[in-house]
């Protein structure tokens, strides 16, 4: 069990009589959760208790691989079981009886995938290549044709129309049209091996775990609705994958023997990148794009209230516009800084220039007196946000300051008397400079 989203597990209780497991059901309904296992065996954990429930005493030995209730789940009392030769079974009470049903279309089949669409339209999978179908509810069932002869492992329908199957031999199927028909998918990850389960977050994305070797499993991720699969993890040393299953396309589960492995960058290696500088004009609601590339969640802050940022929380790649609230006549900068899954901070520096120049102020109105000077010098009409720089003749800087006012008096006292330049600055900018003489 785990209640901080898959990050720690504990064992709830061990599971009686069931020495492997295959598949896990959660029922919304009344909070049950049930395991399906070999030997005729499916369990029940209700309150932190397991318990057996009997489907029929007398077909004990087939293997119960899968089941599914009909949604919405979290209402439903009706669900479905399947499983060897031909097994598939109905509750109507959630769980607790299940009555065996029959069907000279299923056969012997053994069944390996359940999934209800709606309260009447189910799909099957299983081995020798064989979907089943019903739109009522069960009591008729269509033998649909695949194209194959592999046994089929898995089934995900990711609406009511579009799903996927996969199995043996590299088997990847798809339909677009609630499983009326099934397309072979001719791109595959690998070629001969066996294709264990598959998990769609989307149109788009999706993943199908497998082995290729006899020691080791592996997924597979496809951004293009399986047009290609890029090998994104190695599970080493074990090779039986029973199931993945993703929260959200960066959030996900995989469970391979006797482990559950845990994603939260939607099955890549976790990264995070950003531009290390961006540039803003001086005007305000100055904009800039800042292109993000992420595998998980992430967030965002500005070092400045005057830099507001379009996010400051989500996911995978995205594009954050960094805006200037108000306009300044200096150069100034701030930071963004962005984290995701413990991964090292990744800080923007956003600079946003000054472009004042001489035309847009009123230069002639500064005024700086006395002139000769001897204890201070007044300078008066300054523009906002402006530096006072004075130079000796050899060049070197003697004072400096920065006003925010609109004059100021420097105290020039302690200079030793001569000649001297000053010049006032906006944003590294000279707008006047003008000799003084101390005396």
């Amino acid at each position: 069990m785990t209640s901080d989203g898959g990050s720690t597990w504990t064992l709830v209780s061990p599971v009686p009589t069931i020495t492997k497991t295959y598949y896990l059901t959660y029922a919304k309904n009344d909070s049950t959760t049930f395991i399906t296992g070999n030997n005729s065996c499916l369990q029940r954990l209700k309150s932190g208790v397991w318990s057996s429930v009997i489907a029929d005493a007398g077909s004990g030995g087939y293997n119960t691989w899968c089941m599914s209730f009909v949604p919405p789940i979290d209402t439903s009392k009706v669900g479905w079981l399947v499983g060897d030769a031909g097994t598939i079974k109905k509750t109507i009470d959630g769980g607790t009886t299940w009555n065996i049903q029959t069907s000279v279309v299923l056969g012997a089949t053994t069944l390996r995938k359940i999934q209800c669409l709606d309260k009447d339209t189910f799909v099957i999978v299983g081995f020798g290549g064989k979907i089943f179908r019903t739109i009522d509810a069960g009591t008729n069932w269509t033998s649909i044709t695949s194209g194959v002869t592999d046994n089929l492992r898995s089934l995900q329908f990711i609406n009511m129309l579009e799903g996927w199957a996969v199995g043996e031999n590299s088997a990847i199927l798809h339909t677009i049209d609630g499983g009326r028909s099934w397309t072979k998918v001719t791109t595959v990850p690998a070629t001969g091996k066996v294709l264990r389960e598959v998990f769609f977050v989307s149109a788009k994305k999706g993943f199908v775990t497998g082995n290729i070797d006899a020691s080791n499993s592996y997924l597979w991720m496809t951004e293009d609705g399986g047009a290609t699969w890029t090998s994104v993890w190695v599970v080493a040393s074990i090779n039986n994958t029973k199931s993945i299953w993703f929260l959200d396309d960066v959030t996900g589960f995989l469970c391979a023997n006797d482990k559950i492995f845990k994603t939260i960058s939607g099955g890549k290696v976790p990264a995070l990148s950003a531009p290390a500088t961006a540039t803003l004009t001086d005007t305000a609601n100055s904009k800039t794009a800042i292109a993000l590339t992420a595998t998980g969640y992430w967030t965002a802050k500005s070092s400045d209230t005057w830099l507001v940022i379009s996010d400051t929380i989500g996911k995978l790649n995205d594009t954050i516009i960094a805006t200037a609230n108000t306009a300044t006549a200096v150069t100034r900068s701030s930071t963004i800084t962005f984290k995701s899954n413990g991964l090292a901070d990744k800080v923007v520096t956003v600079t946003q220039e000054s472009t004042v120049s001489t035309n847009s102020l009123d230069v002639q109105a500064i005024v700086i007196s006395p002139n000769p000077a001897s204890d201070y010098v007044q300078i008066q009409n300054l523009p906002s946000n402006c530096n006072v720089v004075l130079y000796n003749l050899a060049g070197a800087v003697v004072l400096s300051q920065s006003i925010n006012s609109s004059s100021v008096s420097l105290n020039i006292a302690a200079l030793a008397k001569g000649v001297y330049i000053i010049e006032l600055k906006i944003s590294a900018k000279v707008i006047k400079k003008q000799m003084l003489v101390i005396e």
